[in-house]
């Protein structure tokens, strides 16, 4: 006796329904993460040879300054990667590291001097976009839409 209630849609119904995160994504928000995940590179690139040597007096200077380097580059990174992946809490995640990440940059300007000033407002201004797509997307992405690893799950669950 079958105990599972039989439905009148067949399984590919069922799975036309799903939708994957990365189907949701906007074209330029796609091209924002590669040039976010380029330019976390370029900055680890730049930023770890400017660290002073560690040869020299303060080696626990040194390694406090190296820490908190490769804490930056790699939540800077960690916040694009996770939306390729296509984790679920990735948004929230982006929201989390952009407000640390903007309270820097305020840091930042207000401890810099004039001649800097161009350079954080621009990065400030160019990122706003990216958090409007990520703010319109975030109810879809969290709630309906699904990653690639439960869509996989669910068509090979229906071929069974």
């Amino acid at each position: 006796m079958n105990m599972q209630e039989e439905s009148i849609f067949d399984k590919e119904f069922e799975r036309s329904l799903l939708v994957r995160r990365k189907k949701i994504m906007p074209f330029l928000l796609k091209v924002y993460i590669w040039m976010g995940i380029a330019l976390g590179i370029v900055l680890g690139l730049i930023l770890f040879p400017s660290i002073p040597d560690k040869e020299q007096p303060g080696i626990a200077f040194y390694l406090s300054a190296l820490g908190f380097a490769i804490a930056m580059v790699g939540l800077y990174i960690l916040k694009y990667v996770l939306l390729l992946l296509e984790v679920k809490s990735a948004i929230r995640w982006n929201w989390w590291v952009g407000g640390f990440w903007n309270l820097f940059l305020i840091l930042v300007f207000v401890n810099a001097e004039p001649d800097y000033y161009i350079y954080i407002i621009v990065q400030l201004v160019v990122s706003v976009p990216y958090w409007v797509m990520l703010f319109k997307m975030q109810r879809k992405w969290e709630h309906e839409a699904v990653s690639r690893r439960r869509f996989k799950f669910n068509f090979n669950e229906q071929k069974n």
